[in-house]
């Protein structure tokens, strides 16, 4: 058994330092305190170099890490502030305050993040549930949501909410992967020692289907105790037939041909040397076809010492 640990033969305080190291991964250290980040999110779609639609959000976050073993760490994640500064102008007025609503019931999470930074588990979604039944009960038992929004909306409403806020949390999980600004945030936690990663994206220009992008990892610089990892596209991974198809039915007022799709991502993360916390992240990708559609997404991410 050369080579191999046998935990029996070890002393009671050897065997216990053992399964501690075990435990514990190089890429993060554990620290109990919580942290604060801000996040400004920006999605801007144009056609024919002519504004379609701008969204802009800034959050702060307050971040915390339960636990962690040597696949895995656990967060608790809470939204201090989120605020919609442009997206909601295409919505009635009626639905902003509902929407406001429904955004606050996953104002906490409580998750687990594997090594290449993506979301394995919500551990919270049974709470997260319960808190849409009790606003999916006022909203049926509220006389006044019948007289501003249609019977037919409302059931499709609700119908989307029971999916999303289901028990099981699978939803949830999946929509925290393919949120830009957590996708971004938690690529600051993954081990660095990892030269390529896999990300798949939903396409802004066609939101229903999905891009797989292969990354490549390198370290850029160091400096003052911080370093700077870069995360850039080594591959793309579309179905370029279905592009094509989508691209002559959704968009065929531009008379144009399919000629090509590009895709540009780069995300730059600054992490403290110390202790392997996230101090801030940069991250763009941006989608083209042809030089008619263009659909760029910035996200910043900083930490800041405090809030409130």
């Amino acid at each position: 058994m050369k080579g191999f640990t046998i935990l029996e033969d070890l002393p009671l305080e050897e065997r216990r330092k053992y399964l501690d190291s075990l435990k514990k991964p190089c890429h993060i250290m554990m620290n109990e305190n919580d942290h604060y980040y801000k996040i400004e999110y920006s999605n801007r779609f144009t056609m024919n170099e002519n504004l379609v639609t701008y969204i802009q959000v800034e959050d702060i976050i307050k971040v915390r890490l339960l636990d962690y073993n040597a696949s895995n760490l656990q967060f608790d994640v809470f939204v201090v502030k989120n605020e919609i500064k442009n997206g909601l102008d295409f919505f009635p007025n009626v639905y902003r305050g509902i929407i406001d609503q429904m955004t606050k019931i996953k104002d906490h999470i409580v998750c687990s993040v594997d090594s290449y930074g993506t979301v394995v588990k919500v551990f919270n979604a049974e709470d997260i549930s319960r808190k849409w039944q009790n606003l999916k009960k006022n909203l049926i038992n509220n006389p006044e949501i019948s007289k501003i929004i249609k019977e037919d909306d409302l059931r499709k409403l609700l119908e989307a909410g029971d999916k999303e806020y289901s028990p099981d949390g699978i939803v949830i999980t999946s929509e925290m992967n393919q949120s830009i600004a957590f996708s971004a945030f938690f690529t600051g936690f993954m081990d660095m020692r990892n030269s390529i990663v896999k990300r798949t994206y939903l396409s802004s220009i066609f939101p229903k289907s999905k891009i797989d992008v292969k990354l490549q990892i390198s370290e850029e610089y160091t400096e003052n105790e911080t370093v700077t990892y870069s995360l850039t596209q080594k591959d793309v991974d579309i179905d370029e037939n279905n592009y094509k198809k989508m691209f002559l039915k959704n968009y065929y007022f531009l008379n144009e041909k399919f000629e090509k799709f590009q895709l540009e991502y780069l995300c730059l993360n600054t992490i403290d040397v110390n202790s392997k916390w996230l101090i801030s992240n940069r991250f763009t990708i941006s989608e083209k076809i042809n030089n008619s559609l263009n659909n760029l997404i910035i996200c910043e991410i900083d930490k800041i010492s405090n809030y409130g």
